[in-house]
């Protein structure tokens, strides 16, 4: 991954006047790629991710940035050391705890706001495993309510690989 500096120019279209500008972009090599990992076979899914990068990732898409090209694959995965990697935050249940005493995680803390017609309502803060963390193939995590009123929740649960140690 590099970063570039592009010049841009932009064009008044009443008074004709121009003005000369700068962008930084992050340019993705030759070397590097994206992955998208999931557990079925599905047409949907493939179509979707086709579809997104035909169109284009992040801002200034109209201008034919963030576009790829896309493989399918698939990969066997095999763990037989009880472990796996945490590829999404997770949110373990009351009953999961105890079984963090053998795990390698960092917590983070999430909250922020819900915005809704009766404006921004401030949600619960809880502490999450981070993406990354190294914890045991029972923790399945949850989804926890964040917000009673309006009903909102934070998806907890554990998006994991498995891995040996």
């Amino acid at each position: 991954l590099r970063i570039v500096d592009i010049d841009r120019n932009r064009l008044d279209r009443i008074t004709r006047y121009s003005d000369v500008f700068r962008i930084s972009a992050l340019a993705i090599d030759d070397s590097s790629a994206l992955f998208f990992l999931f557990n079925e076979d599905s047409k949907r899914i493939r179509n979707a991710i086709k579809l997104m990068l035909e169109n284009g990732i992040g801002g200034d898409r109209s201008i034919g940035y963030g576009k790829g090209d896309v493989e399918f694959g698939s990969i066997d995965i095999k763990s037989n050391g009880g472990r796996s990697i945490a590829l999404s935050l997770v949110y373990p249940t009351k009953d999961e705890i105890d079984m963090l005493r053998d795990a390698r995680y960092k917590l983070v803390l999430r909250g922020g706001y819900v915005d809704n017609r009766l404006g921004s309502i401030r949600k619960d803060s809880i502490r999450m495993l981070i993406e990354g963390s190294i914890i045991p193939n029972a923790i399945k995590g949850s989804i926890v309510k964040v917000n009673d009123n309006p009903s909102v929740y934070r998806y907890g649960l554990a998006y994991k690989l498995g891995v040996s140690i």
